[in-house]
C-alpha cells in the first residue's frame, strides 16, 4: 500500500482503519462555521491526489473521500482512474497543440530570413512548402530570435 508524507494509516477498532492528516493550511479561518463550502472549479493538488489515494487504498467510498477533501465525487474517480491506470498521481505535462511544422523545416525558415533579411512573412510562407499561416513562421523566427518584416503601405 502507497502512502502520502502528510496521511498516517492506524488501525482502529474492529476492521476499521483510521485516517489521519494534517493539512498544510488552516482552513477554519475561510469559512464560516458549520458551513460547508464547495469549489466550484479548483484543480487538486498534490497533497490532495496524494490524500485521495491513501483513502481510497483504504477502502473508503468515493463519496466519503470526496466529502473529506471538499472535491467533487468527480474529481476524486478522475484522480483514482489515473492511479489504477498510470500508477502515478502526478499532473501530465506536454498537452499542448501539435506542431504543423518540423524541426527541419523550422531550421528552413529561419535560414532564409537571415540569408534575406528584406523577406516578409507572407514569402516565407509561400516557400515553406506547407501550409502553414505567418503567426507560424513569426514564432519560428522568435524562437530563433529573430524579427520578421513586415510590409508597410505609406500613404504618400
Amino acid at each position: 500500500m502507497i502512502t502520502h508524507p502528510a496521511v498516517a494509516l492506524k488501525s482502529g477498532s474492529g476492521p476499521y482503519l483510521t485516517i489521519t492528516f494534517r493539512l498544510e493550511e488552516d482552513f477554519s479561518t475561510q469559512r464560516m462555521p458549520g458551513r460547508r463550502v464547495r469549489r466550484h472549479f479548483s484543480q487538486l493538488r498534490e497533497f490532495e491526489r496524494g490524500l485521495i489515494i491513501c483513502m481510497k487504498n483504504a477502502s473508503l467510498s468515493t463519496r466519503r473521500v470526496a466529502r473529506q477533501v471538499d472535491h467533487s465525487k468527480c474529481a476524486v474517480r478522475t484522480g483514482w482512474e489515473q492511479w489504477t491506470r498510470d500508477g502515478t498521481h502526478v499532473r501530465r505535462t506536454g498537452s499542448e497543440a501539435t506542431r504543423k511544422t518540423t524541426r527541419r523545416e523550422d531550421r528552413r525558415i529561419v535560414r532564409q530570413a537571415l540569408a534575406d533579411p528584406t523577406l516578409t512573412r507572407s514569402t516565407i510562407q509561400s516557400d515553406v512548402g506547407v501550409p502553414v499561416v505567418t503567426q507560424t513562421i513569426s514564432r519560428c523566427l522568435a524562437e530563433a530570435n529573430l524579427q520578421s518584416k513586415r510590409l508597410f503601405v505609406y500613404c504618400l
